[in-house]
């Protein structure tokens, strides 16, 4: 008979046997609600992307472009690395890998899964993976029909019904036992994927117990496959306390957040300071253990259609701050896309197609590793330095600068705090070490003494709007295969050094003013003459020497992008700029400018300023009115005159295009309109009222053909506060000297506005606000407010964030503001619901052009 000293001593060798099986295979486990490495016991922080190439848009337009799905997948891992990501996460489209009953489907999209699992694993970046995905395969194009067991059934379904459980349930159990060919391992062994996700952004049925259960049912068939990886499940999406509640109650071990603050698809750019809406990410307090022992995660976090190159490292840091240990960004463009952006229009970011973005993600994901899990930071704008980072609005500038590494977005002034132990640089724009005028990213990496490699993405023009409708058949950017020139001040390096190209397989040439001019490429930079790569080596992040993940170039096309003001006073100077971009250089370049009653056209010889820019400084002429203006210009290929697109010159005897781009010249003291109704619809942000109540947001025009903005608030369902609106400025105050100017003037109708009162607040990049309260009556129309001393003030946060429990306002408390230069940024306009909604029926505001007097 076994005696209970035996019995223990039993049990204890089968305990040990597990934890030490444990941690021989996973590489991570939570300990009191952190996440830590099992090796060396620290905290993990992984900072990456999702990537979808295997999967739904990105799948099918690839393949409908004829590329390979692996080599896109090779292209962009190697970005990947090169950006210093290590982090992976994705929603697997179930529809696509599983049928009606859940029994995984062996086919294209998991292979592809397979091999970019494979090729993540030898860059040294981790995954996590989320098997179901519910969401059909379309968009942005319409669903298609799909077998898998999701397209049965709702969101809500999945949880609510006993089929779908079991259907889950079978799906999981063989995704899970799923054996890549490409790693030789399944799912659940594979040591760097590091953890589960059971279902992306579930839709919770209103009974909570059934919400647990679900969870608990699930997390159970990960335990039966023998998986002791930690286990996350959804928290924020669709935020309730009692919904959270019934997710943390569960048996898993982590949590799961998503934060896209500034909303989605807005179809234009963002323009103006956001960097409120990312100071801190508050998650709501929760005194229960249950809660506070689960580590956190973000499987979804970006800024949405925003172009600024400022956002990610703030994120990063207040993820950290609120306690998160793996955030992926939704979503990394394919390359092969990346000049369409078609996949999620909402979102763009790709290290060859812009730049300045990958850079700052970049930054972010040293921001996320260098900082602890739960550290605390001052609110805006004391966080915009913080440890060795620095964030400015201003100079649309992250930077990195810890002595080892030296990262900036944007050109910057600052001195690299440590030359001598500098071995990494990566940058956009110049800085006190690179000269350039490049237009794409570059990195510089110490490989030797006095020895660094070099490595230059192609310049990007910015054709639109790449947040709006897109199609394959219409790029968004292109990629020049342009020359730029380097002026290079690096430490160690001669002001006459050696360069040897890598790519193209050149010869070593000496360089003997430290000014080099080359193309997009891999070089060695070098006191030494290297005639050859024998005896060099780089490996950082498991980057080849010899690595570089840029699609070959194809020929670029023709394009013309006017950057000239639209709108200039009288008397002033005009410099109207073109950037021309064609696959012939271009020997000629005129600006032809046309006056109302003149029969044709003036011809003015453009200077060629740069590279692909042509520019005039022209004062002649720019009397009050309007100028009608095209472009001509010539190559080899022939002659041709934008914006019309017609191969003739505008003053030949059979020019017969009608198009044109037009200059208003304004009085020298007129008013300066902020927002015309007839023109600026786009740039109006309103809140998600979700089903409160119906918006009817339009223009109409008066008697005198004078353009009135309408807005109209009816059907109200739901009590709301109050009902706030946001006017973006885009980039139109940079045109004035607001020193100029006493007042904002607008006028109200009041026959057709029932609204009586409102807030009208002006606010500056600095957060600093004009405000005034307005009450309408019947003898009420002009309203004009003095450009007295902004002071601050709380405004709301437009658009409304994700998920629903982040902050309404935003006020900050640092007194008067630092900036070196201050830009007009937005106009909110706040109506306060002080009845109840019973007895609204319809609310409505007109007003028209809000403009700046003098």
């Amino acid at each position: 008979m076994i005696s209970y000293k035996s019995l223990f001593f039993i049990n204890l060798v089968i305990f040990l046997s597990l934890a030490f099986s444990q941690t021989k295979t996973d590489k991570v486990f939570v300990d009191n609600g952190i996440l830590k490495w099992s090796d060396s016991q620290k905290e993990v922080a992984l900072f990456g992307v999702n990537y979808s190439t295997p999967f739904a848009h990105s799948y099918r337009s690839i393949k409908k472009l004829g590329l390979s799905h692996k080599k896109a997948i090779d292209l962009d891992v190697s970005q990947f690395a090169r950006l210093e990501l290590e982090a992976y996460r994705i929603h697997v489209w179930d529809r696509e890998v599983s049928d009606s009953l859940g029994n995984l489907l062996q086919n294209e999209h998991l292979d592809l899964l397979d091999y970019l699992i494979y090729r993540l694993k030898e860059k040294n970046i981790y995954t996590i993976l989320t098997p179901i995905a519910w969401w059909g395969t379309g968009w942005p194009e319409p669903d298609l029909q799909t077998p898998g067991f999701s397209s049965k059934n709702s969101k809500s379904e999945l949880i609510t019904k006993p089929a779908a459980r079991k259907a889950q349930a079978n799906y999981l159990t063989q995704f899970l036992n799923h054996t890549n060919k490409y790693t030789d391992m399944s799912y659940k062994d594979d040591p760097d994927i590091i953890a589960f996700e059971i279902i992306n952004e579930p839709g919770h049925p209103a009974d909570t117990a059934m919400v647990t259960e679900y969870i608990n049912e699930m997390a159970a068939v990960f335990r039966d496959q023998g998986v002791t990886k930690p286990i996350y499940y959804n928290i924020s999406q669709n935020w309730s306390a009692d919904q959270a509640a019934a997710v943390y109650k569960a048996d898993i071990d982590g949590i799961s957040f998503q934060w896209y603050p500034t909303g989605l698809v807005k179809n234009s750019e963002l323009t103006g300071n956001y960097l409120a809406h990312v100071d801190h990410y508050p998650v709501p307090k929760i005194n229960d253990a249950k809660f506070n022992n689960k580590t956190r995660m973000v499987y979804e976090f970006d800024a949405a259609d925003v172009a600024q190159s400022v956002m990610y490292p703030a994120m990063a840091r207040s993820f950290r701050e609120a306690g998160m240990q793996w955030a992926t960004m939704f979503c990394y463009d394919p390359t092969f896309l990346a000049a369409f952006n078609t996949e999620y229009n909402t979102h763009y970011v790709n290290l060859v197609y812009t730049p300045q973005k990958a850079i700052s993600l970049m930054i972010a994901a040293n921001v996320f590793r260098s900082l602890k899990t739960y550290q605390e930071f001052p609110s805006y704008p004391q966080n915009t330095q913080f440890n060795d980072f620095t964030i400015s609005y201003v100079q649309n500038l992250s930077q990195l600068n810890n002595g080892e590494k030296f990262y900036y977005s944007s050109s910057t002034s600052s001195q690299p705090k440590n030359p001598e132990k500098l071995r990494h640089i990566a940058g956009y724009g110049s800085s006190e070490l690179v000269r350039t005028n490049a237009r794409g990213a570059y990195f510089i990496d110490k490989i030797a003494k006095n020895t660094w490699r070099l490595e230059l993405y192609p310049d990007v023009a910015k054709l639109k709007n790449p947040f709006g409708r897109n199609s394959l058949d219409s790029k968004v950017r292109v990629l020049l295969n342009n020359s730029s020139s380097f002026t290079l001040n690096l430490p160690g390096l001669n002001k006459s050094f050696f360069l040897f190209p890598v790519t193209e397989k050149g010869k070593s040439s000496v360089i003997d003013n430290g000014v080099v001019s080359i193309k997009p490429g891999v070089y060695i930079i070098s006191n030494k003459e290297w005639q050859s790569l024998e005896g060099l080596s780089f490996g950082y992040r498991n980057i080849s020497l010899i690595e570089y993940p840029v699609y070959p170039f194809s020929r670029t096309g023709e394009y013309v992008i006017n950057h000239s003001p639209n709108q200039v006073a009288d008397k002033n100077i005009w410099k109207p700029t073109f950037q021309i971009i064609s696959d012939s250089p271009v020997d000629t370049a005129i600006l032809f400018i046309k006056q109302p009653g003149w029969r044709g056209f003036r011809p003015v010889p453009l200077n060629h300023v740069e590279k692909d820019i042509y520019a005039k400084e022209i004062k002649e002429g720019i009397h009050n009115g309007f100028i009608e203006y095209c472009l001509y210009f010539r190559t080899v290929d022939g002659e041709i005159t934008y914006p019309a697109k017609i191969k003739k010159n505008p003053n030949a005897w059979d020019y017969y295009g009608d198009q044109t781009w037009k200059l208003k010249i304004l009085p020298e003291n007129a008013s300066f309109s902020l927002f015309n109704p007839a023109d600026d619809l786009e740039n109006l942000i309103f809140p998600g009222f979700w089903g409160k109540f119906r918006l009817n947001s339009s223009v109409i025009w008066d008697q005198k053909q004078n353009p009135w903005y309408n807005l109209e608030l009816f059907d109200f369902r739901q009590q709301v506060d109050d009902f706030t609106f946001q006017i973006e400025l885009d980039d139109k105050a940079d045109l004035v000297n607001m020193s100029d100017f006493s007042f904002i003037e607008f006028e109200i109708n009041p026959a057709n506005s029932t609204v009586k009162e409102f807030k009208f607040q002006l606010i500056n990049s600095a957060y600093e606000v004009i405000e005034k309260d307005i009450t309408i009556s019947a003898d009420s129309r002009l309203i004009r407010i003095p450009l007295k001393e902004f002071s601050i003030k709380e405004f709301v946060l437009l658009p409304r964030p994700y998920p629903h429990f982040l902050p309404y306002y935003f006020k900050t408390n640092a007194g008067k503001l630092s900036e070196d230069s201050k830009k007009l940024c937005f106009i909110q306009i706040q109506i306060p619901f002080k009845n109840k909604m019973e007895s609204i029926d319809r609310l409505s505001l007109q007003f028209n052009k809000i403009r700046l007097i003098k």
